[in-house]
């Protein structure tokens, strides 16, 4: 329901002496938005062997910020060792070539920028790697996986390895992911669209209703062993109308009897979460829980100020805004699988997320014109969701590494519903001036409405 009051009164002030006091030194620092830098930079180069001089095909290539620290972009080596990257964000980046078995390669920083003595493309040349893997007597030394691989099929981000991700959620690991869009409301998109599949484990999941952020936010970063992200999906995923796939890889222990851990923490804005994994393995069968909880808190504010000039009259623009924004989470995993022979496996998991978002807005503008007007505007609310999903499936390995059957059988449901309420008031002051005697007066009529 809308309501609207109108309040008008006069207020009038003697003029003959007046001081208005000024606006005190204030300094504003812009930061460009990473999402709308230009993407124009190009780096290439031939990966090779420090000892043969053979080309290393699909060895990783990054490209990290040299200040954020964050992957900004990547591709993976030919056939012949070749790497051509495109699209990059302006700014200064470094490049990091990875392959398993070889030592870590990092080159730059490198500074794309069109103008000066910088520039938007890199020739690296010939890069050469040197070998880190030691074989010796009944010993097999292997070097560490990469942080980020793309293949022909999907893109895998190893949020193990990346510490940016520590304390954060599923939300906050996505967005270390190059192609991976995430807004400041935490809303997720592939290619400019919204329409993004979210599979768990390799199995979609459709917990809340489908919202894929609230689930998202309910998974602990630390609970999370990769991302994988398919813009092209093969047909088997059925992918039509979407713009593609995110895959979250919850860990698993791989080795036998009992094991598990157990992390925790908090953030500077009073934030705080529980994560960890249990899991007992036999030959025959392997049965886990993966549990995480998080009490988010996200506190923001800022000030802008916005000058036109007009012939005649200045238009001055001066926004204010605090928010206010949080609540728990819970995110539970559990099942439990059964070792037919070394090629089948019969399984069966439940997944329960649950959770609750609150939210506070207050901004105030004041708009310097022809008729000063001030705009008040209070938005706050609530919401709650919680689901589930349980899946029955059976898989079989074949001799062909290429070729496995998986099929299952999922049953979700799931409830996400929430209330916002939003005040705003305007208020229009009218200013006249007219002689009262010897005095000159200034009339000030004020207007003011209220929505809710």
């Amino acid at each position: 329901m809308k309501k609207i009051l109108i309040i008008s009164f006069i207020v009038i002030a003697n003029l003959s002496y007046a001081q208005r006091g000024g606006r005190g030194g204030w300094s504003q620092q812009r930061q460009m938005d990473p999402e709308k830098v230009p993407k124009i930079g190009v780096v290439y180069g031939t990966v090779m062997d420090s000892t043969t001089s053979t080309p290393i095909p699909y060895a990783s290539i990054s490209i990290i910020n040299n200040r954020s620290n964050t992957i900004m972009t990547g591709g993976i080596t030919n056939e012949d060792g070749e790497f051509h990257v495109k699209e990059i964000p302006l700014g200064r980046h470094k490049i990091v070539i990875e392959y398993i078995g070889y030592k870590k390669q990092e080159l730059g920083p490198y500074t794309f920028m069109p103008f000066g003595d910088n520039k938007t493309e890199y020739n690296l040349e010939t890069i050469l790697l040197s070998q880190t893997t030691l074989q010796m007597a009944g010993v097999n030394v292997e070097g560490e996986r990469p942080l980020f691989v793309q293949t022909a099929e999907k893109r895998v981000f190893n949020v193990e390895k990346n510490s940016l991700t520590t304390g954060g959620n599923a939300i906050d690991a996505l967005r270390q992911v190059p192609g991976v869009e995430v807004d400041p409301d935490d809303n997720i998109s592939l290619r400019g669209s919204s329409k993004v599949n979210l599979m768990i484990d390799g199995k979609p999941s459709s917990i809340a209703g489908g919202d894929i952020k609230s689930l998202l936010q309910s998974v602990p970063a630390a609970n999370i062993a990769d991302i994988e992200v398919m813009t092209n999906p093969g047909a088997k995923y059925d992918p039509e109308g979407m713009a593609g796939i995110i895959n979250i890889v919850l860990k698993e222990n791989k080795f036998a009897g009992l094991n598990g851990n157990v992390n925790t923490g908090g953030d500077s804005q009073g934030g705080t979460n529980l994560s960890g994994q249990v899991n007992y393995r036999t030959t025959a069968f392997n049965s886990y829980i993966n549990l995480g909880m998080n009490d988010r808190k996200r506190i923001s504010d800022g000030t802008s100020i916005r000058t036109m000039q007009f012939p005649g009259f200045k238009n001055t623009l001066d926004k204010t805004s605090d928010s206010k924004s949080g609540g728990p989470n819970l995110f539970v995993k559990t099942g439990f699988e059964y070792f037919i022979d070394p090629t089948q496996s019969l399984g069966v998991s439940a997944t329960l997320s649950d959770g609750i978002r609150n939210n506070e807005n207050k901004t105030y503008t004041l708009d310097n014109g022809p008729g000063d007007k001030k705009y008040w505007r209070y938005t706050n609310g609530d919401g709650d969701r919680n689901g589930y999903d349980v899946n029955l499936n059976y898989d079989k390995k074949f001799t062909n590494p290429k070729q496995k059957l998986t099929s299952y059988l999922r049953f979700s449901d799931g409830l996400n519903d929430g209330l916002m309420n939003t005040i705003i008031m305007m208020m229009v002051v009218q200013i006249t001036y007219m002689m009262i005697g010897q005095k000159m007066v200034k009339m000030e009529q004020v207007r003011v409405t209220i929505l809710s």
